[in-house]
């Protein structure tokens, strides 16, 4: 179970917090994108694909319920000011990038894929970036809520109930794509 909790974070991110420039206007004009909608509690969503704006505001509430039901956030309110200015990119790519992984504790040697990313520049401003199922969305939101309380990596996160929590959200969250309705 260890390492099946292991793979699942080395697959989802980097496990840390790239530091460069917040997501601009200019990066804006220079991807691809194909639409973008507001979301409220994460701000606006840009996609290099057509992606449901319904489906986000789904997976916004999924991600609400899980974190305020397993005490990690209080209330919607925390929610929206401690992830409601923080943009979401939503990359036309299966993955962002790879890289190469070592960790003798598991007898790991191998190439490990990442799936989401979360950018913070120098004043503290950041966006999310996702390959294109979404699927690590909360894994970074929680990045994002570590960040804000001057915690970095993946420290502690199974005794604070972090992985369980995407566990639960990869479960019931739904592609960008999605055109039915959400589940209760």
């Amino acid at each position: 179970m260890k390492l099946l909790a292991l793979a699942m974070l080395l697959v989802a991110c980097a496990a840390h917090v790239e530091v460069d420039d917040s997501l601009t206007k200019h990066d804006v004009e220079e991807l691809p994108l194909r639409q973008a909608c507001f979301v409220e509690g994460f701000g606006t969503v840009f996609g290099e694909f057509h992606f449901s704006c319904a489906a986000m505001e789904c997976n916004r509430e999924v991600a609400l319920r899980i974190l305020t039901l397993r005490g990690i956030i209080a209330s919607r309110e925390e929610f929206v000011s401690t992830f409601g200015h923080t943009p979401i990119l939503l990359r036309n790519v299966d993955r962002l990038y790879t890289y190469r992984f070592e960790d003798p504790e598991y007898e790991l040697d191998k190439d490990r894929w990442v799936a989401g990313r979360l950018h913070v520049s120098k004043d503290g401003r950041g966006y999310i970036e996702l390959e294109r199922s979404g699927w690590p969305l909360l894994h970074e939101l929680l990045h994002v809520y570590e960040y804000k309380h001057g915690r970095r990596g993946h420290v502690d996160w199974e005794s604070r109930g972090y992985e369980d929590a995407v566990r639960e959200y990869v479960e019931k969250m739904k592609l960008p794509t999605s055109t039915t309705g959400c589940r209760k």
